[in-house]
C-alpha cells in the first residue's frame, strides 16, 4: 500500500480483501483497509471521495465489531472520523482508547499527533509525533511517520526541523503529495521562496489538477 505506485496500491486492496475472507473475525485487515481507502483521498487518487469516505467508516467500523478494544482497530477508526468525517473530537476520544488499551502503538500516537495539529496544539502535536517516531524509528512506513511529523513541526512553529522532516520523507518516497505541500508551505514559512517555488512546481507535475472532493475537504475542521 506504501509503495504507493498504481499496481502496488491496487494490489494492496485485493490483499486487505482476501485476507478478511480468509480470517473475517480479525480486526487488522479490515482497519488497515479502512486506511486505504483515507489514503487513495489523501493523495488525489480516489475518483469518488464520497464512496471512499463511507467505505473507510463502513471498514473501520467492521474492524471494531470484530474487536471493539483492538488498538489498531481504534487507532484507525480515529484516522477514519478525523481526515474522512472531519470530526476531531470523537478522533480524540478512540486515539485515547488506542492508546489505552496499547501505550506502544506507534499510529496512535502518530494520527494523535494529526488531531493536535488540526486543533492548533502545535507543542501537544510535536510531543505525539517525537513519541510515534521514538516507538518505531525503523518503521516499514517511516517515509509516513517522517511526513505526518513535519505537519506536526509546521503547527508548531518550528519550521526548520519540518523540512528536515519532509525532506527525509521525500527520500523515501519522493512523489507523496503531502509532504510536498507540508514542505513548500514550511519553505515560505521559513521565508525560502525560491526553495518553495520548486516543491511547487514538482508537487503540480504529480498533480496537475486539485481532486474533486467538497469544499474544506482538505484538512478536518473543529
Amino acid at each position: 500500500m506504501h509503495r504507493m505506485s498504481r499496481e502496488d496500491f491496487l494490489a494492496a486492496r485485493g490483499a486487505f480483501e482476501t485476507a478478511i475472507e480468509r480470517d473475517p473475525s480479525s480486526p487488522a485487515p479490515h482497519a488497515w483497509l479502512a486506511k486505504w481507502h483515507v489514503l487513495r483521498m489523501a493523495v488525489g487518487a480516489s475518483n469518488d471521495q464520497l464512496r471512499d469516505r463511507e467505505e473507510a467508516t463502513a471498514c473501520a467500523e467492521r474492524a471494531l465489531d470484530c474487536d471493539p478494544k483492538d488498538s489498531l482497530a481504534l487507532a484507525v477508526d480515529a484516522h477514519v472520523a478525523a481526515w474522512a468525517r472531519h470530526d476531531l473530537d470523537v478522533a480524540e476520544r478512540r486515539l485515547s482508547e488506542a492508546i489505552a488499551s496499547n501505550p506502544n502503538e506507534p499510529l496512535a500516537w502518530l494520527w494523535n499527533a494529526m488531531v493536535h495539529a488540526w486543533k492548533g496544539r502545535g507543542a501537544e502535536a510535536v510531543q505525539a509525533a517525537d513519541r510515534a517516531l521514538s516507538l518505531s524509528p525503523l518503521d516499514p512506513m517511516i517515509y509516513y511517520f517522517n511526513s505526518l511529523a513535519s505537519t506536526a513541526n509546521l503547527v508548531g512553529e518550528r519550521y526548520e526541523r519540518a523540512i528536515e522532516l519532509a525532506e527525509r520523507s521525500l527520500r523515501e518516497h519522493r512523489e507523496h503529495t503531502p509532504t510536498l505541500r507540508t514542505l513548500a508551505v514550511a519553505q515560505v514559512l521559513s521565508g525560502r521562496l525560491d526553495d518553495a517555488r520548486d516543491t511547487l512546481g514538482r508537487m503540480l507535475d504529480l498533480e496537475p489538477a486539485p481532486p474533486a472532493r467538497p469544499a474544506a475537504c482538505d484538512r478536518p475542521t473543529r
